[in-house]
């Protein structure tokens, strides 16, 4: 049996719309899930882009994509000890944003203030008019009274980890060496801890960074002690000719 032009064209035909009411049939029987799925796919690459940098703008405004938030924590000007132990644990390479929550006051919201001393109250930032010689304060060069930070070590020590001044607000970032619980407290003179009075609540929030990959070394360059080794002697020059030397002996006067 011969087929026309005109009977494969009805064929073609028929089979594209059997497959358009195949679709149609599947996309109605199962548009709910294709809607669930589209709508994940969306936020899983949304949060896979987001995950994989630093900042994004808005409007020309930088934003940092915080990935862990700590709210409300109290810090108290006088711990019992030296420090009070703010967040578990760190790994860096990371970036930390540590700030001082305000308080209101007549419905209106202002700095919230602690005391170093009976009459000596200050914010966050610490009292630049205090005569107290910042030197001998735990981190010698920051404000008396401002809010500073430890990554590492115990709620005692004071040389046990890396010391940040915060003050109202810091951003830190540490590197891929640094790691460890991160403990706050008041700048002042160890002596002087009793004498503080006051709390003020803070805001953690935490930006995990990449590890930066290491740098390629160049072709041909070495490192050590060797780099700086004299150059070695032009093989052009032939060492081997004779070198003239001055006669030795008595000059003979001239007359």
């Amino acid at each position: 049996m011969t087929i026309t032009g005109t009977g494969k064209g009805q064929g073609v035909s028929n089979m594209v719309a059997a497959g358009l009411r195949v679709t149609w049939r599947f996309l109605a029987n199962n548009w709910g899930r294709l809607v669930v799925t589209a709508y994940v796919l969306f936020v899983v690459s949304g949060i896979a882009v987001l995950g994989g940098r630093s900042t994004h703008q808005i409007n020309g405004e930088v934003f940092v994509d915080w990935m862990e938030e700590k709210k409300d924590i109290v810090i108290k000007a006088n711990p019992g000890g030296v420090w009070t132990w703010a967040y578990e644990y760190v790994k860096g390479p990371a970036m930390i944003k540590i700030e001082a929550v305000e308080v209101e006051d007549s419905g209106k919201k202002k700095d919230a203030l602690w005391k170093y001393g009976p009459s000596n109250q200050c914010t966050a930032d610490g009292d630049l008019r205090s005569m107290v010689n910042i030197q001998n304060c735990i981190l010698p060069g920051a404000p008396v009274g401002a809010l500073i930070a430890k990554i590492g070590g115990g709620t005692a020590g004071t040389k046990d980890g890396k010391l940040f001044v915060v003050g109202r607000m810091s951003i830190i970032e540490i590197d891929q060496n640094t790691s460890g619980p991160i403990l706050l407290t008041m700048n002042d003179e160890l002596t002087a801890m009793a004498n503080h009075d006051g709390s003020i609540k803070v805001t953690i929030r935490l930006k995990r960074l990449e590890i930066p990959p290491p740098q390629p070394q160049i072709p041909g360059q070495s490192a050590g002690p060797l780099s700086n080794a004299p150059p070695a002697p032009d093989a052009s020059v032939n060492s081997s000719a004779p070198v003239k030397s001055a006669p030795v002996g008595p000059i003979a006067d001239k007359k």
